[in-house]
Order: structure tokens, then C-alpha cells, then sequence
């Protein structure tokens, strides 16, 4: 994932730092630890949706394939999953997301 990072970006974690985190000295390594309150989620939200903040997404899968994400993910290598719900809004007549 620090691959995708711009030369002077800044990777942000809740876990440790990578292992290959030398091979990228212009990038800022920031351990996050993170208060749940609603300014801050809005705030991360906001930032998002500009395009300011931007989690890539390796691999997307319906909710019903949890365990096959899990299974994915301890094996490493694909970056963040998402998982969504395949629930379909009848109003709207399409994914909710």
C-alpha cells in the first residue's frame, strides 16, 4: 500500500509501520489512534468525498462472502476490502453501497 502513496504524501496506520518503509523516505509515516465522535467522522467523511482523503480499495465484496474476505486477507497482499451490503433499494431500484 505505501507504493500508492505520492513522494511527499503521508501513510497513515492504525498498525504498525511496513516493513519496506525505508525504500520510500519521502513519505511521512503517521501511527493513527483515533477518538469516535461525530465532528471527526463528518470531518473524514467530508475529506473523502473531496477526493483529500482517498483509501484505496483492493478487492470489493458482498457481505455474504465474509469468511472468503477474511480467509483473503489473512493471506495478505491485496490491501483494504470492502465488504457491502447486497441489499437492493426499492425506491431507488438500484445497489446500496
Amino acid at each position: 500500500m505505501i507504493a500508492r502513496v505520492k513522494p511527499g504524501g503521508v501513510y497513515a496506520s492504525v498498525v504498525e509501520t511496513p516493513q519496506n518503509a525505508a525504500e520510500y523516505p519521502s513519505v511521512k509515516m503517521v501511527k493513527v489512534f483515533s477518538k469516535f465522535d461525530r465532528k471527526t467522522l463528518e470531518f473524514m467523511a467530508e475529506a473523502v468525498r473531496d477526493g483529500k482523503l482517498v483509501i484505496p480499495i483492493g478487492l470489493k465484496l458482498p457481505l455474504s462472502e465474509a469468511a472468503r474476505a477474511h480467509a483473503i486477507a489473512e493471506k495478505g497482499g491485496v490491501g483494504k476490502i470492502l465488504l457491502f451490503l447486497e441489499t437492493v433499494s426499492r425506491t431507488e431500484d438500484r445497489y446500496l453501497l
